[in-house]
Protein backbone atom coordinates (compact mmCIF):
# COMPACT_ATOMS: atom_id res chain seq x y z
CA UNK A 1 0.00 0.00 0.00
CA UNK A 2 1.73 3.99 -0.90
CA UNK A 3 1.76 6.55 1.67
CA UNK A 4 -0.56 8.88 1.36
CA UNK A 5 1.35 11.15 3.12
CA UNK A 6 4.03 11.33 1.02
CA UNK A 7 4.85 14.18 -1.37
CA UNK A 8 6.01 14.13 -4.66
CA UNK A 9 8.90 16.02 -5.77
CA UNK A 10 8.66 17.62 -8.88
CA UNK A 11 11.87 19.64 -10.44
CA UNK A 12 11.41 23.42 -11.27
CA UNK A 13 12.56 24.33 -14.15
CA UNK A 14 14.87 27.13 -14.70
CA UNK A 15 13.09 30.48 -15.66
CA UNK A 16 14.69 31.58 -19.08
CA UNK A 17 16.74 34.40 -19.19
CA UNK A 18 16.61 37.11 -22.01
CA UNK A 19 19.28 40.09 -22.70
CA UNK A 20 17.95 42.09 -25.40
CA UNK A 21 20.38 44.88 -24.15
CA UNK A 22 20.64 45.49 -28.66
CA UNK A 23 16.55 45.88 -28.21
CA UNK A 24 13.98 48.38 -28.73
CA UNK A 25 10.93 48.22 -27.31
CA UNK A 26 8.07 50.90 -28.04
CA UNK A 27 6.11 50.85 -25.29
CA UNK A 28 2.38 53.13 -26.57
CA UNK A 29 0.72 53.51 -23.59
CA UNK A 30 -1.25 56.71 -22.47
CA UNK A 31 -1.60 55.95 -18.81
CA UNK A 32 1.36 56.22 -16.53
CA UNK A 33 0.92 53.52 -14.29
CA UNK A 34 -0.13 51.20 -17.21
CA UNK A 35 3.51 52.42 -19.12
CA UNK A 36 5.51 51.85 -15.56
CA UNK A 37 4.42 48.15 -15.22
CA UNK A 38 5.06 47.23 -18.64
CA UNK A 39 8.83 49.10 -18.18
CA UNK A 40 8.74 47.30 -15.11
CA UNK A 41 8.04 44.02 -16.48
CA UNK A 42 10.90 44.44 -18.98
CA UNK A 43 13.72 45.77 -17.06
CA UNK A 44 14.99 42.18 -16.47
CA UNK A 45 15.91 41.83 -20.33
CA UNK A 46 17.81 45.03 -20.24
CA UNK A 47 15.98 46.28 -23.57
CA UNK A 48 16.07 49.66 -24.06
CA UNK A 49 12.34 51.27 -23.80
CA UNK A 50 10.67 53.91 -25.54
CA UNK A 51 7.42 55.44 -25.20
CA UNK A 52 4.42 57.06 -27.25
CA UNK A 53 1.75 58.36 -24.99
CA UNK A 54 -0.64 58.07 -28.23
CA UNK A 55 -1.06 56.65 -31.41
CA UNK A 56 0.07 59.56 -33.73
CA UNK A 57 3.29 60.03 -31.75
CA UNK A 58 3.98 56.51 -31.98
CA UNK A 59 4.18 56.52 -35.70
CA UNK A 60 6.56 59.31 -35.08
CA UNK A 61 8.82 57.56 -32.85
CA UNK A 62 8.81 54.67 -35.60
CA UNK A 63 9.32 57.04 -38.60
CA UNK A 64 12.22 58.99 -36.57
CA UNK A 65 13.99 55.31 -35.42
CA UNK A 66 13.20 53.62 -38.28
CA UNK A 67 14.68 50.15 -38.48
CA UNK A 68 15.72 50.92 -34.90
CA UNK A 69 12.60 49.71 -33.00
CA UNK A 70 12.06 45.55 -32.69
CA UNK A 71 8.59 45.39 -30.40
CA UNK A 72 6.00 47.73 -30.11
CA UNK A 73 3.09 46.97 -27.15
CA UNK A 74 0.31 48.85 -28.42
CA UNK A 75 -2.12 50.24 -26.13
CA UNK A 76 -5.87 50.02 -27.79
CA UNK A 77 -7.72 52.72 -26.59
CA UNK A 78 -5.82 56.01 -26.02
CA UNK A 79 -6.50 60.07 -26.85
CA UNK A 80 -5.05 62.00 -30.23
CA UNK A 81 -5.40 58.69 -32.57
CA UNK A 82 -6.50 54.57 -30.82
CA UNK A 83 -4.37 51.64 -31.23
CA UNK A 84 -6.30 50.06 -34.11
CA UNK A 85 -5.49 53.26 -36.43
CA UNK A 86 -1.98 53.40 -35.39
CA UNK A 87 -1.60 49.78 -35.99
CA UNK A 88 -3.07 50.03 -39.41
CA UNK A 89 -0.37 53.01 -40.46
CA UNK A 90 2.20 51.53 -38.95
CA UNK A 91 1.72 48.50 -40.72
CA UNK A 92 1.03 49.84 -44.21
CA UNK A 93 5.32 51.25 -43.96
CA UNK A 94 6.58 48.42 -41.81
CA UNK A 95 4.90 44.92 -42.56
CA UNK A 96 7.74 42.93 -40.93
CA UNK A 97 7.49 45.10 -37.43
CA UNK A 98 5.95 43.17 -34.63
CA UNK A 99 3.07 44.52 -32.90
CA UNK A 100 1.28 43.27 -29.65
CA UNK A 101 -2.33 44.92 -28.76
CA UNK A 102 -3.10 45.49 -25.47
CA UNK A 103 -5.33 46.66 -23.22
CA UNK A 104 -5.94 47.71 -19.48
CA UNK A 105 -9.75 47.04 -19.92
Amino acid sequence: MENQDSVNIYPVSKQPEYHWSNRVVLITEDEEVNFFYLKTLLKKTEARVLRAKNGKEAIEIITEHTGDIDLVLMDINMPVMDGYEAMRIIKEKHPNLPIIAQTAY
